[in-house]
């Protein structure tokens, strides 16, 4: 009797280039383990190679290494706010006792207006709001756990990010917290008391957002920068 032949593999490969050398594959394996999916990784100093098999969700895999999921914790700073907190023409200047924001009619009204100020700025996610704040001050915690709920994420940190947190939270009382996420403002709430528990949520406002995938890749720990090269099938061709 002839032995049964092993069916073919297909499937898709992406070739990404890495920004850096340093290794990506550990935190690629925990984000696909997360969401239960699989591929067969080859990694170099210049590239990271992912065979996805035939069948599979290579839109969630590409998704998981589109992102370098950085997650930034940054309380406003007051003296910097009020150096540049002034009028602009076109610009509403908002004043408060801790805060300061502007608001523009529209993008280009903000960015005229701030014109070559040389203050770091970060965006919402409409473009219309700008907080001042001092980036050497932002906290980038640790995350070991990701809950998403509805609109949002549960958090929780390891022990040494939940301790910074706790610190973190207790000086910025009273003051705006812009959560970033990659580097764009997703949201800026006003610390109302100290977070010590080490754990918080955050609110999700990008319905689109996919919130299993964005769990995947909090608690995988940030990527630095891949670009992907090239996407080809391999395998034989189906008849």
């Amino acid at each position: 009797a002839c032995p049964e032949r092993k069916r073919p593999e297909r499937g898709v490969q992406l070739v990404y280039r890495k920004a850096t050398i340093e290794p990506v594959r550990a935190t690629v394996d925990r984000r696909l383990a997360r969401l239960k999916l699989k591929a067969h990784l080859q990694e170099d100093d210049k590239l990271l190679t992912v065979r996805v098999a035939e069948g599979a969700d290579t839109s969630r895999i590409k998704a998981l290494l589109a992102t370098r999921a950085v997650l930034d914790f940054c309380p406003e700073d007051e003296p910097v706010a009020a150096a540049w907190c002034k009028p602009w023409d076109g610009v509403d200047v908002l004043r408060g006792d801790r805060t300061c924001a502007l608001k523009g009619r529209s993008h280009a009204d903000v960015v005229t207006a701030l014109g070559d100020a040389g203050v770091p700025v970060s965006w919402t996610e409409d473009g219309l709001e700008a907080y001042a704040l001092r980036e050497s001050r932002c906290l980038a915690p640790r995350v070991v756990s990701a809950e998403p709920r509805e609109g949002e994420m549960l958090l929780e940190f390891d022990r040494a990010s939940a301790a910074d947190f706790g610190k973190l939270t207790t000086e910025a009382r009273g003051l705006r917290l812009i959560i970033r996420y990659d580097g764009a403002v997703r949201v800026a709430p006003i610390v109302r008391d100290a977070i010590t528990g080490g754990r918080a949520t955050i609110t999700v406002s990008d319905a689109s957002q996919d919130l299993e995938v964005l769990a995947a890749m909090l608690v995988g720990g940030p990527l630095p920068t891949l670009t992907l090269e090239k996407e080809a099938p391999y395998g034989p061709p189906s008849l």
